[in-house]
């Protein structure tokens, strides 16, 4: 009985391509980038191999969709075939960028080591470690300090740093992380508030606790002339009120007492909202759009 023929090797295309990357199936595309075997389709010129810029019906580049399946091995398949580091999506992100939304820290790690540029910026001005801290993801936010990520970069069009993003969700450990990687705490964004403001109006008080225990400026003008207490008592957050630290009725930068009254009980947050003029508003979670 004859032997049975080998399979056919599969046939190099766009679609099935893109397909083998989405699906982890590292043989075959070792197979379709393999210039002997597919020297038209692999379209090497300068050494960079022209089938690793592929986009499909989102636009999106082999090298992305390998970064949002948390792929890490075909990441580095392709990156040795030069696929382009700052890739970007609709949004401006970066594989980095989405690998970081998504908390594939082996990806994270592997464009790192392939010198992923770390701040880049996508079309809001967002680095990989705005990201990171908005998630909460602290392991992800020390590695990316650690291999040089520059922690004062301000977003657009709100002017906000990782701190700022920090102070707003209350993630302590992180905003730690961040002031020993020399962020700076009394930064402001397009409002004149800094992180002590944010972590004031959005009624994180053990931030607030952090960041006086640091040596914020409590005594600080936002551009509306609002102090962090004012933001706190403003949103009838009474927490961080009653935990002011005090000051000293003979200085001359005193707060006025009627600035140190807790708001009434009838209050509430919505009766009493921070205008979006006054004060940046939420920033937009990632977490609607990460498994797009």
């Amino acid at each position: 009985m004859a032997a049975a023929a080998p399979p056919e090797p599969p046939k190099a295309s766009k679609e099935s391509m893109l397909a083998a990357v989405k699906e982890n199936r590292l043989d075959d595309v070792k197979i379709f980038l393999d210039v002997e075997k597919n020297k038209d389709f692999c379209n090497v010129v300068d050494g960079v191999y022209g089938a690793t810029s592929l986009k499909d019906e989102k636009g999106l580049e082999p090298l992305m969709i390998a970064a949002i399946e948390g792929h890490e091995k075909m990441c580095e398949l392709l990156i040795r075939k030069r696929a382009n580091l700052t890739c970007a999506d609709q949004r401006g992100d970066t594989p980095l960028h989405r690998a970081v939304v998504l908390g594939f820290a082996n990806v994270v790690e592997v464009l790192i080591s392939k010198n992923a540029p770390l701040d880049s910026r996508s079309k809001t001005g967002s680095t990989a470690l705005h990201y990171s801290t908005l998630r909460g993801n602290r392991g992800l936010s020390e590695l990316l300090l650690m291999k040089g990520a520059n922690p004062n970069v301000f977003d657009e069009p709100f002017g906000n740093t990782p701190l700022h993003f920090a102070a707003m969700e209350g993630h302590v450990g992180i905003g730690l992380i961040l002031l020993n990687s020399r962020a700076s705490m009394d930064s402001v964004n397009s409002f004149g508030d800094t992180p002590l403001h944010d972590a004031a109006g959005y009624g994180q008080a053990n931030f607030c606790k952090m960041l006086l225990k640091r040596g914020a400026n409590v005594l600080a003008l936002s551009a509306t002339r609002k102090t962090p207490l004012m933001c706190a008592t403003s949103r009838s957050y009474p927490t961080f009120a009653a935990k002011r630290p005090p000051v000293s009725p003979f200085s001359p930068t005193a707060l006025p007492a009627t600035l140190h009254r807790a708001p009434s009980k009838t209050s509430s947050p919505a009766s009493s909202p921070r205008s979006p003029k006054e004060s940046p508003r939420t920033p937009r979670s990632p977490k609607s759009w990460a498994n797009t």
